[in-house]
């Protein structure tokens, strides 16, 4: 951004001298247009990036919501959610704390087929990390007797200050001992009594390697 206001300030003042002279040699046209291209090159690429986080914003969005319910159907079925070493009818992978949210879903042919299963539980950046933070993009997953919740990183602090005025979700509670300092962390919620607990990573694995 500093670079962009400082290459603007460069070419305003660039014209101001060439009004100057009163006229323009090829050299001095070239460089304009040179200059002209750089600047529309950088706004472009700004513009991509803008439209690439607030569409893997929605995806988070999206993926969030379907496992809310799904999540809210399990709760309804068994009693409590997933992953809280209740729930007696759940299978072990779905029951046990040790467990996680994937191996759960798959246990229990939540979804048609494993690439959705793992469409809906992977970030849209998986593998990447989050800025200079050193975590992963990654969702975060907890559950008491009472409710979950479940989080993911965004990207875009529009994205972040839209869906926190629409009331969807919150950003209260101890998340992960690394992640508490990180901007921009949307998490749905169900149920009570669900922000302090420390939510862990949704571990997901690519259908391919399974």
């Amino acid at each position: 951004m500093q670079d962009s206001k400082h290459n603007i300030l460069l070419f305003k003042f660039f014209i101001m001298n060439l009004r100057k002279n009163k006229g323009f040699t090829i050299i001095e046209l070239l460089i304009v247009i040179t200059i002209l291209g750089f600047l529309m090159a950088t706004f472009a690429n700004k513009m991509i990036n803008q439209v690439t986080m607030k569409a893997n914003d929605a995806a988070r969005e999206e993926n969030l919501s379907s496992l809310r319910t799904i999540v809210g159907q399990l709760q309804s079925e068994y009693s409590v959610p997933p992953l809280t070493g209740k729930g007696r009818k759940y299978p072990e992978d779905c029951q046990k704390t040790t467990s996680d949210l994937y191996a759960c879903l798959k246990k229990i042919r939540a979804f048609d087929t494993e690439e959705v299963l793992f469409e809906t539980l992977a970030d849209p950046k998986y593998g990447q990390l989050v800025g200079d933070a050193g975590e992963p993009y990654v969702y975060k997953y907890a559950a008491s007797d009472h409710g979950f919740k479940i989080c993911a990183y965004l990207e875009n602090q529009a994205s972040f200050t839209k869906l926190n005025a629409d009331k969807e979700g919150k950003i209260k509670g101890n998340l992960a001992d690394a992640t508490e300092a990180i901007d921009n962390m949307f998490c749905v919620v169900s149920g009570s009594g669900v922000d302090d607990l420390v939510a862990g990573d949704v571990k997901t694995q690519e259908p391919s390697s399974l």
